[in-house]
Parts: structure tokens; sequence; C-alpha cells
């Protein structure tokens, strides 16, 4: 909650200042293309982890296109390096499911700004990025998640960019989509497990429901631990924790996100994992 002194101190730090917050800001990326050109964008949902007595802390914006298109962004860590240059991948911006064909690509951006696709054979992978049914559960895997809880502590809250519109009438039009979207966009929280407190990592796997009428079944089968369990230092093997799964609405699509937290250290601040074959997943 923020007092009337507070807003006057963020109002003149807007004011004073052009650019503000990191490239890697989850605020800043999922309107890139209204920064950069104008264009419109879809519905935007913030998703956030909430637990017990952590607080709501943003990990992902998700939105759909009008191509049949879902995009997902993952929190960064802070002031990643977001330049993909020549022979080098480069931090994904964000993952794109082609629901024609469920796969998924993952785009990042070179120096100049310009978009960059990369398929499972860019990471010297035969299968492509598919999404994983699991028989008679009605659900299907889009990704895995692995998140430092530190990552979305250091989260920037003050975010500004400063762009130039080719004509006065062309600046109106942009803020005036800017206010459109930020008035529909929605916050919803994920919730952790319950047992969860001060975690030092969330792991997160997201399905699609597939089952008819939106039916499908979870159950702990469907959280495999060796697809992180080598990417966690002090990971006890044969443990089981608590899963905590919850259903998700974006327009016609239902989404389920499973969350825990295990023991351990990772090894990396943040993670993204796609499924190629049954069993088998690509970071």
């Amino acid at each position: 909650m923020t007092t009337p002194g507070d807003n006057d101190d963020i109002a003149k730090l807007f004011r004073e200042n052009d650019d503000i917050g990191a490239q890697s800001s989850l605020w800043v990326r999922p309107i890139r293309q209204l920064l950069d050109s104008g264009k419109p964008i879809g519905q935007l949902t913030v998703l956030t982890f909430r637990g017990q007595d952590t607080g709501s802390y943003p990990f992902g914006v998700l939105t759909h296109t009008t191509k049949q298109r879902v995009v997902f962004w993952p929190v960064l860590p802070l002031n990643a390096d977001m330049i993909a240059a020549e022979g080098k991948n480069g931090v994904a911006d964000h993952i794109t499911l082609e629901l024609a064909n469920r796969r998924t690509h993952l785009t990042a951006y070179d120096a100049e700004g310009r978009a960059r696709h990369f398929k499972a054979s860019d990471f010297g992978h035969e299968e492509a990025w598919l999404l994983q049914e699991t028989e008679g559960s009605g659900l299907a895997l889009w990704f895995t998640m692995l998140v430092r809880w530190s990552v979305l502590l250091d989260q920037e809250l003050a975010v500004q960019r400063c762009r130039q519109a080719p004509t006065p009438a062309e600046a109106e039009r942009r803020k005036a989509l800017f206010a459109s979207i930020a008035g529909r966009m929605k916050v919803m929280d994920v919730p952790l497990p319950k047992s969860a407190s001060e975690p030092e990592y969330v792991y997160c796997e997201v399905y699609f429901v597939t089952g008819a009428d939106g039916e499908f079944t979870f159950s702990d089968g469907l959280f495999p631990s060796g697809q992180v369990d080598t990417e966690v230092e002090g990971w006890p093997n044969g443990s089981q924790f608590e899963i905590q799964p919850m259903r998700l609405r974006y327009e016609h699509t239902q989404y389920v996100f499973a969350t825990t937290c295990p023991p351990g250290k990772v090894r990396h601040d943040m993670m993204i994992g796609l499924p190629r074959r049954k069993g088998d997943s690509a970071t």
C-alpha cells in the first residue's frame, strides 16, 4: 500500500528520468512490440507465486495472439544479458506455442532488436519441442520452470520507457492503446504448497487441459523429479514433496499450474524445460 508521499516520490522519479529498469524486466518485455512499433497485443495475464506467508511475486506473463499462438514471458534474473549475438543463443525472451501443430519455439533478440527464433534442433536435438500428453490424465505438459526465490524478490518495481512516435496523432494512439492494455490486464495467483515457507526455489509444471469437457486427473506421477534433481544440490533421492495444482482459464483455454518447493539449492537462477518426447526434456 502506498501513501500520498510515496506517490509523490514515484511521480518525481518518473519525471526526472527517461528509461528506468533493466531490459530483462518482466514489466517491459511483454509490451515490446507496442513500445518499438506501436503494434497491439492481446490481453496480458500476470501470474504470481503466492505462499501462505511469503506475499505474492510475479513469475510470468501469459497471452494469446490472433494467430492461434500462446506466449509466455518468464521472469528473468535482474540485468540478465538479453542480447542474442552471432553464434550465441542468448537468454530466451519468451516461449511460444503454436496451437495448430502443438510445437513450441523460443524467441530471443539481437543487438538491433531483431527477433531470433530457436527450435529444438538449434540446441542439437532431433525431436521437436511438442506438448507431452499423459494418457488418461486429460493433461498435456507444455513446459517446466525452476526459479530461485531470490530472483522473484529482486524484481524491479519502478519501470519506465520513453519512446518517440513518428507523429503526434500516433503518439496519442499508442498512449490510448497502452491504457487499454493496462486496464484489461489481469493478475492471477498461483498458490505454493502450504508447507512452503521462505523457499529456496520453486519448481512449476505447466499443462494444457485436453480432457473432454475440461476434465482432468492430476497425480504425483505427473511430477517426475528426474527432470530437475540433477540441477539441485542436496536433492534427497526417493523423497515425496507436497504439490499444489491450480486450474487457470484463459478465454477458451484451460491450464493447470502445479508447484512444489523441495529442499536443496539450485545450480542456476532460472531454468525452462521443454518436453520433446515422453520422459525427456530439453532445458
